[in-house]
């Protein structure tokens, strides 16, 4: 059995009172009348199509508590009282055409207009504020304008996280505005209202209609996602290495014990993860490090990404040497630093030397680069960066060993 019973989007804000009225007039020449509504739906019953005027009325308490007399005026008029409008308005309605109208003192609408008013200007500067925070509260304003940095940044962003953040940024965006517009005309109206204004009987605009359907669902939606966003944040949390991976010989990546070098048995720290991309089918991270006195110091951390594409491998890679190449270049300058952490002078570091070889190993291209950045015999690390079709890997070693010397290792391994 079908129910007599419907529930439609209701595409408008309170304050729009002409554009409502105009809009459950529509719907009952579609054989829809108003029931009651929430927050973002209205539910109507359904019935032979009629020509139906609807007026939204100020009332100091909700229709079900209408005092009798009130309603006896209204019907007296030949009005009869159906429902409330989200506890703001009374919602009365008549199928004479020739029934006066209940506006005899328009400025009895600015009491509960300047609390919709109100409210809007809230939501505003809320959806306004949530905005912002994503807009300048992530990292895009660190990214180099090229295609290889933008392809490093989503991978260790999350492509998909990424994406969904910057629809939710979009939709924001939009409820901003639409707040933003509905309190300027709220206030428009009031002012109007304030002057002896008559309240207008027109048909609502299409274009609001659809932007308000589209937008008002959305709204507490994108107020979750954002608390979502934001505790992801918070935790710091990647959706690409969110699996963790305790047996190592499942995937590419060798261990320092593997290469022959040598690591003790304790470790300061050691963990590794596995992760999937848009952009990547698999991705591989590992790192351990000791920093332990009287021990044998070392950081070794490796990343493996099997591509979507040969071009996207390309790109990953050109980012790692870039970045590892401005990293090195940065180092030209020291900074001296007071008890009070600031910058008391630069001086430059004659200490610097940067070695950058190319190889090729078996038809894998191998970017090496050795930075020496201090006086200290430890005050050297080194990086790798392997491109073997649609596979890279990087790694990053600093300790005793020349991780140079394992370059066909870590290409048999890719392979």
């Amino acid at each position: 059995m079908m129910s007599k019973f419907v529930k439609r989007v209701i595409p408008f804000e309170s304050c729009d009172i002409p554009a409502i009225q105009s809009w459950l007039e529509d719907m009952a020449e579609k054989g829809l009348f108003f029931k009651e509504c929430g927050v973002f739906f209205a539910k109507f019953e359904k019935g032979e199509p009629k020509d139906m005027r609807y007026r939204l009325d100020f009332c100091d308490v909700v229709a079900c508590d209408i005092p009798e007399e009130k309603k006896e005026l209204y019907e007296q008029s030949g009005w009869q009282v159906v429902g409330e409008f989200k506890s703001d308005f009374v919602v009365v309605c008549t199928d004479d055409p020739d029934a006066p109208e209940i506006y005899t003192e328009p400025e009895l609408l600015v009491k509960p207009l300047k609390n919709i008013s109100g409210r809007q200007l809230a939501a505003w500067i809320v959806f306004w504020l949530m905005y912002v925070n994503i807009n300048y509260g992530n990292l895009d304003a660190y990214i180099e304008v090229s295609f290889s940095s933008i392809v490093r940044y989503l991978l260790d962003f999350g492509t998909w996280y990424y994406i969904a953040l910057r629809l939710l940024q979009l939709v924001l965006l939009f409820e901003a505005i639409f707040h933003f517009v509905s309190w300027l005309r709220l206030r428009k109206l009031i002012k109007k209202l304030k002057n002896g204004w008559e309240l207008p009987q027109g048909e609502h605009r299409r274009f609001r209609a659809a932007a308000g359907k589209l937008l008002r669902p959305l709204a507490i939606p994108a107020v979750v996602l954002f608390g979502l966003h934001l505790l992801a944040s918070g935790y710091q949390v990647s959706l690409n290495n969110n699996e963790p991976v305790y047996d190592l010989s499942l995937t590419p990546i060798p261990t320092l014990e593997d290469l022959g070098v040598e690591s003790g048995d304790y470790y300061t720290y050691s963990v590794a993860g596995v992760g999937h991309d848009l952009l990547a089918d698999v991705i591989y991270g590992y790192s351990c490090d000791r920093y332990m006195p009287g021990e044998p110091m070392f950081d070794y951390r490796v990343m493996y990404y099997d591509m979507r594409s040969e071009r996207l491998a390309e790109l990953l890679a050109d980012s790692y040497i870039k970045d590892e190449l401005k990293t090195a270049h940065d180092k030209e300058v020291t900074e001296y630093i007071d008890e009070d952490n600031n910058i008391t002078a630069y001086v430059r570091n004659d200490n610097l030397s940067i070695k950058d070889e190319n190889l090729e190993l078996d038809g894998a291209q191998v970017r090496s680069i050795c930075v020496k950045y201090g006086e200290f015999d430890n005050d050297v690390y080194q990086t790798l960066c392997i491109l073997c079709g649609d596979r890279v890997m990087y790694i990053y070693y600093k300790g005793s060993a020349n991780i140079e010397d394992f370059a066909q290792d870590f290409v048999d391994c890719l392979k």
